[in-house]
């Protein structure tokens, strides 16, 4: 009984052998392109100038108190153009009442009045400055934002936004981004 309980033994660690060979091999994954660590966006615009804007984007949140109490949840995008491409810099600020924990994946809206101080108010305000069309900024009109991933460090997602000047001009952004934390 001892020669069968010592071969069943051999049989059984030489079976369990590559299970810990395979279990303690490391697979190097590849960070990927160095351009989506550092943020990067793609948007096409429409409208008042028809072109493709590219550049690097970052993100910072932060949740704050109004003066009675209310938690406001705001992230703030920060995009601008790189090297060569159109000359162009924009700034989403997304803002949500009654959310301590932060801004969650999910779609955001343009809000339509904003009262009061930017601080504090549910829905996105965004600003925008392109070279080529003067010194007026364009402000946000309607759309959204859709944050598809949110990690420690980056932010991933698409946003459809229309903006306008205070002449009346009007241009359309849309596109995918990848953010890094600030």
């Amino acid at each position: 009984m001892s020669q069968f309980f010592i071969k069943t033994t051999k049989v059984g660690l030489l079976a369990l052998l590559p299970l810990f060979l395979i279990s303690n091999y490391r697979v190097d994954v590849s960070l990927g392109n160095p351009k989506v660590l550092d943020g990067k966006y793609t948007l096409n615009s429409r409208g008042v100038e028809n072109t493709v804007l590219k550049g690097k984007i970052v993100f910072e949140t932060s949740v704050k108190e109004t003066n009675s109490g209310i938690p406001f949840s705001t992230l703030v995008l920060k995009l601008e153009n790189d090297g060569e491409a159109y000359q162009h810099t924009m700034e989403f600020l997304i803002s949500k009442q009654d959310s301590p924990n932060g801004i969650d994946v999910g779609r955001y809206t343009v809000a339509r009045d904003i009262e009061g101080f930017m601080d504090s108010f549910d829905g996105i305000f965004g600003h925008a400055n392109f070279q080529a069309l003067g010194e007026l900024p364009f402000f946000t009109k309607q759309g959204t934002i859709t944050i598809s991933g949110l990690h420690d460090s980056f932010l991933q997602g698409f946003l459809d936004i229309a903006m306008y000047d205070p002449e009346g001009r009007e241009i359309t952004i849309s596109g995918n981004f990848m953010a890094k934390r600030l």
